[in-house]
């Protein structure tokens, strides 16, 4: 539970919005709302680069970075913004190598296929997009819900690849195949939806949500493992994941704090404080041994 870096902006008034760990632990990448992709180091705390996200279309407009992940080598970073649109980034040149147009919002949550074949997306518009990352071409729209003023919030591939699960603010999660096709709606939650993470394996789904609830999801049965312990202190769930050895959850939260779960009591284990403002995104290192949290 030891601090080991605090990290601050320069801009006193900016956020950070997400982090990912590279696949093997040594650097975090860090989504801000002045626009820039931030790189540091895990062991030593140091930056190592700074990408500047354009607005290509309005420059004089700040390009809010949404949603950051790295490539399973850790070669690139997918990146969603504000401007609507999802980028890929080579770490080497430090250049977009690729830029998918077709989002009317802003993208809020991206993520790679198993395979990095395909990239899926999701936006404030509502709309799940699936692209082919070699061709850059849109090969799949969905509308995840008609209801007006909904939008969705996270996208996760199952860990083969076999479907797609996408949380939104009308209170449900939609399983897809890789078609596109519905599979599945879940539906316990009373607010909007804001994480989903899935088990190693692929049968069961983690989820946080504004209605102060982590839930775990068996996917075969389309059962929830009710716990009602698993909560923060009456606000927003904002980021939600599995520990590598699938024993704990971390949950972060709007009360400023970040906490450690058994997976299958329930029971607190531990409360990691040190934010003064909402915990927008927290995860595990890949080795488990490290936490990262951003706000």
């Amino acid at each position: 539970g030891r601090l080991l870096h605090t990290i601050e902006s320069e801009y006193i008034s900016d956020t950070f919005f997400s982090s990912s760990f590279s696949p093997n632990g040594s650097l975090i990448a860090v989504g801000a709302e002045n626009g820039e992709i931030r790189v540091f180091e895990v062991n030593s705390g140091k930056e190592l680069t700074v990408i500047k996200i354009p607005n290509e279309e309005n420059p004089d407009v700040v390009n809010y970075v949404r949603s950051v992940v790295f490539s399973a080598d850790g070669s690139h970073l997918l990146s969603g913004s504000v401007d609507g649109k999802v980028r890929i980034i080579n770490l080497k040149t430090l250049k977009v190598e690729k830029i998918f147009f077709g989002h009317d919002d802003q993208v809020v949550s991206v993520a790679y296929s198993p395979d990095e074949k395909r990239v899926a997306s999701v936006s404030w518009d509502n709309k799940l997009c699936i692209w082919d990352v070699f061709t850059g071409s849109l090969i799949k729209e969905i509308v995840i819900s008609n209801v007006a003023g909904d939008g969705c919030s996270a996208v996760v591939y199952r860990p083969d690849g076999s479907n797609i699960a996408v949380a939104s603010s009308d209170h449900t999660i939609t399983i897809l195949d890789n078609d596109g096709n519905k599979k599945q709606t879940l539906t316990r939650h009373i607010d909007g939806i804001n994480s989903l993470c899935y088990y190693s394996n692929g049968k069961f789904l983690l989820s946080g949500a504004a209605d102060n609830t982590v839930r775990i999801w068996e996917l075969e049965n389309c059962q929830e493992w009710d716990n009602n312990k698993r909560r923060h202190s009456h606000v927003t769930i904002s980021k939600v994941s599995f520990s590598p050895d699938g024993e704990k959850i971390l949950s972060s939260s709007h009360d400023a704090t970040i906490k450690l779960w058994n997976i299958r009591t329930g029971d607190l284990m531990k409360v990691f404080e040190g934010h003064d403002s909402w915990v927008r995104s927290a995860s595990f290192s890949p080795n488990g041994k490290y936490i990262a949290s951003v706000s």
